[in-house]
């Protein structure tokens, strides 16, 4: 084994010490190997030596005796020079169509001019013969003077139903009347292809439509979570609005927001509408708190008429869940209403008749309104950043930071546990025999 390598190494080198490299560029590379290597083909009978491509290193290998390595590289050489370029600048959006579906396009132009075409960035590299060349020049010019681009942006929720329509009909009636190519990407880019002239007169034409089309369209964002759940805000809700002014609308989802089509002045009204409901609920939050499965009914109540309840004592929206229920509100009130809930769960285990329980609810309901000083002990940072998002001022994030201590937090949470306690048994003495009169205790 030892032996053989030795012999294939010495082969390499003596195979190594017999050839010559000869650069080569792309184009190059596609003229050698155009019509079965042809090219490539001529050099080696007329050399009677081995002349092979390496694409890797861009270079043309030529193994000869030592004799005739001079001449062979010569000839190679020689070869190589006979191979003129040229560059063409083509934008990209015209490269694509250059190349074409599958590539015919550029294939027949190679066919036709015998010319090997290789795009580098925004440059088309023309390769071959000298008179094939510039044939090939003269009539790639002429077609990109034909085939000029021009864009400009719009919203793509207005673009698309603006200048293509329904299955494309838009679009196909304003391209047989402008004489170009019109294209309407996923972004709303808007880029029309043909004679320069005519792509001048098309961009004007698609600007003025789209104008038009935005006085009298209009998109919509509202909060997220608004979005989600804010009643006025659902798509049924927004769509019989729509209809009673005579407006068209489409939700969009993905974009949490609405699209609006319709007379000017009825768009305006129904847009400034929606956007005062977005401002309404851009300090709204949502949060879950889990609930046991047991416990839903109690808390839903006959006919919703609990939840209905306590969505009007704490200002916020109760939905039900299978595992847990979601709240809906001011930001300031979620705190207070999910003590308020577990504070009403707890009293409802004893049937609301419980002074015990009823006591711990109430203790709970009093610890609601810790819960955003609780969030600021635990996560400053993040409370000061949610805060100043709502509007809060500095100076009041300040002062929290400044008297925000440990001993604050154990005297604000003892002193709400001992008023609330003291309240429950204060309370509850006092309305003792009441409270077993009307067989709310027992």
């Amino acid at each position: 084994m030892e032996k053989a390598k030795e012999v294939l190494d010495a082969l390499e080198a003596e195979l190594e010490a017999a050839m010559v490299k000869v650069p080569v560029t792309a184009v190059q590379v596609e003229v050698l190997m155009e019509n079965k290597a042809a090219m490539l083909v001529r050099l080696r009978e007329a050399l009677h030596c081995m002349v092979e491509i390496d694409r890797a290193q861009k270079v043309v290998k030529v193994v000869a005796p030592e004799e005739d390595m001079a001449k062979a590289k010569e000839e190679v050489e020689k070869a190589l020079a006979g191979i003129v370029e040229a560059r063409i600048a083509i934008p990209a959006r015209v490269g694509g169509v250059f190349v074409g579906t599958k590539g015919k396009h550029i294939s027949s132009v190679r066919s036709q001019f015998h010319v090997a075409l290789e795009f580098e960035k925004e440059e088309l590299c023309v390769g071959g013969a000298a008179e094939n060349v510039a044939a090939a020049t003269a009539a790639i010019e002429a077609w990109v003077k034909e085939h000029t681009v021009k864009e400009l942006k719009a919203a793509p929720e207005l673009a698309f139903p603006c200048l293509v329509g329904v299955k494309g009909a838009t679009r196909r009636e304003l391209e047989k009347e402008l004489k170009v190519e019109i294209h309407v990407e996923e972004d709303g880019c808007v880029w029309v292809l043909g004679e320069a002239s005519l792509c001048e007169a098309a961009m004007t034409k698609l600007a003025a439509l789209l104008d038009a089309y935005t006085r009298e369209n209009a998109v919509v964002e509202v909060p997220e979570k608004a979005f989600r759940n804010a009643s006025e805000l659902r798509a049924s809700a927004v769509d019989k609005e729509a209809k009673q002014e005579g407006v068209e609308v489409r939700c969009l989802a993905k974009s949490h927001s609405f699209a609006l089509h319709g007379p000017e002045e009825k768009v305006k009204a129904l847009k400034a509408r929606l956007e005062a409901l977005g401002a309404k609920y851009a300090e709204y939050d949502e949060a879950a708190l889990e609930v046991p499965a047991e416990q839903i009914g109690t808390l839903v109540g006959k006919g919703g008429e609990h939840a209905r309840e306590l969505q009007e004592r704490f200002g916020v929206e109760i939905q039900t869940r299978a595992k847990d229920v979601k709240l809906w509100g001011p930001a300031s009130a979620l705190e207070a209403a999910k003590a308020g809930i577990l504070a009403d769960l707890t009293a409802g285990t004893g049937g609301y008749r419980s002074r015990t329980r009823n006591a711990l609810s109430y203790l709970l309901l009093s610890l609601g309104g810790t819960g955003s000083y609780l969030v600021f002990f635990a996560d400053p940072e993040g409370w000061a950043s949610t805060m100043l998002g709502n509007g809060t001022e500095q100076s009041y994030i300040d002062t929290m930071r400044m008297t925000g201590t440990t001993g604050i937090l154990l005297a604000m949470l003892l002193g709400t546990v001992l008023a609330a306690a003291v309240s429950a048994l204060v309370g509850g003495r006092m309305l003792k025999k009441q409270f077993e009169k009307a067989g709310i205790t027992k």
